[in-house]
């Protein structure tokens, strides 16, 4: 099914970065769709390369549980990416009973989306059609990135859109959980029908979705039994038939450990980066609320996702 972008805009959301002049201020607009019965919003930037000829990247980039799109571009600053690199740029918003604290079904968590079950695949298939219908968009380049909530899931729609996306970025996210900490029932991603491209940038510190797995703190949003980084290495590694032993690096004096895996079987990468006393906020991002971690700036989360990105097109 086909969908038609409504043409309800709100306005422009001005991204203002004080290291960008004012000739070069990022403008988002506000969109809605319709989906399932329920009016979706989406905020959309088309960067200045964008000709309507030459077929363009397209990047979803995902709140975290509790967030929404405008406090994610603060933090993250996708959109300064999207202006430099030249890719158009998507925050969906997820749901909830109250329009700035807001989540995503990931199947396992969290909060009002998982418990009302919506359909939030459903929700990005209907916005690839719709981005693909109305721009010129390179569909062996459709990407999608996330936090936390938005990290589990970016690696759901990994998994249940395998045809579509290229690859998936996560910061802080885990492929699967038990819903409760004294659950027997798992949840765990379905597998992929095709190999997609995996970044996975974590802080060995983070106590909301532990590195190690496991039940995580009690001030999260939900509290959960998660699956481990480890875990996600192992389910990717398969799916993209990569070698099982990585090529290591480490930087900023052993701090940050990188872990590539070949995949030339598929022509796909995996690669994860561990930051050892990195928390659960986007690493390089700006902090916005007092009580959340300091982010890391021993790595840029928004760079590193973008460089893997750009090298990783649909195979």
């Amino acid at each position: 099914m086909r969908y038609w972008l409504l043409l309800t805009v709100f306005g422009s959301i001005l991204a203002i970065n004080p290291s960008v002049s004012a000739q070069e201020t990022i403008s988002f607009e506000e969109y809605t769709l319709i989906h399932d019965g329920l009016e979706r919003l989406f905020l959309l930037y088309i960067p200045p390369q964008y000709d309507g000829i030459t077929p363009m990247p397209l990047v979803f980039m995902l709140h975290g549980g509790g967030g929404n799109p405008y406090v994610y571009e603060e933090i993250s600053a996708f959109g300064e990416k999207a202006r430099e690199e030249g890719f158009i740029l998507v925050y969906p918003a997820g749901t909830g009973r109250l329009q700035r604290l807001l989540t995503w079904n990931a199947g396992f968590c969290c909060g009002y989306a998982h418990t009302q079950d919506v359909d939030d695949v459903g929700f990005f298939s209907a916005m690839i059609d719709l981005l693909t219908d109305t721009y010129v968009v390179d569909e062996s380049r459709i990407y999608v990135a996330g936090h936390s909530n938005g990290g589990m899931m970016a690696y759901r729609l990994g998994a249940e859109l395998s045809d579509r996306i290229a690859a998936v970025g996560v910061m802080a996210g885990t492929i699967g959980s038990y819903a409760t900490p004294d659950s027997d029932n798992l949840y765990i991603i379905p597998q992929p029908q095709n190999p997609v491209s995996v970044i996975h940038i974590h802080g060995m510190a983070d106590e909301n979705v532990r590195y190690e797995g496991g039940i995580n703190s009690d001030d999260a949003l939900s509290t959960r039994n998660d699956l481990s980084v480890g875990n996600a290495m192992t389910f990717w590694v398969a799916v993209n038939q990569c070698e099982t032993t990585p090529s290591t690096e480490w930087r900023d004096e052993d701090m940050v450990q990188t872990d590539i895996y070949a995949c030339d079987a598929t022509g796909t990468g995996v690669t994860l980066i561990s930051i050892v006393d990195g928390g659960h906020s986007w690493a390089g991002g700006q902090i916005i609320r007092r009580e959340a971690d300091e982010p890391s700036q021993r790595v840029s989360a928004t760079d590193e996702i973008w460089a893997f990105f750009e090298a990783h097109p649909k195979p």
